[in-house]
């Protein structure tokens, strides 16, 4: 049997790849000369048996997290000093002095733009 393309969809079913091989039950095949862009922006509708662009009928996925790295291992930092290496709490410390004051304006800004 020859081999078919066939879609590499993520958690969400959208788009983001494709693998060539012998299809199996709930593999979504596509055609060889397939032109849709694999970077996630088109999500399988099974019931149309078709892809459905993000953005018409479906909330495009942000492209930014709300808050950085950072400020997420620092406010877990904060949150378990008690227990955790000396060197986590002493890069909390130094996250604190030098960078806290100014995520919390951008931080503050964001909101600000958003109306909350």
């Amino acid at each position: 049997m020859n081999e078919i393309m066939i879609a590499v969809l993520d958690e969400q079913g959208c788009l983001i790849g494709t693998r060539m091989g012998i299809p199996v039950q709930g593999d979504v095949t596509l055609p060889d000369d397939c032109d849709l862009p694999l970077d996630g922006t088109y999500k399988w509708m099974e019931e149309h048996a078709a892809f459905v662009p993000l953005g018409h009928g479906f909330p495009r996925a942000p492209s930014r997290p709300p808050v950085s790295i950072e400020r997420v291992v620092y406010l877990m930092a904060m949150e378990m000093a008690d227990r955790l290496p000396a060197e986590v709490v002493a890069w909390a410390g130094w996250y604190a002095e030098h960078f806290q004051q100014r995520a919390d304006a951008a931080q503050k800004a964001r909101r600000i733009r958003r109306g909350r």
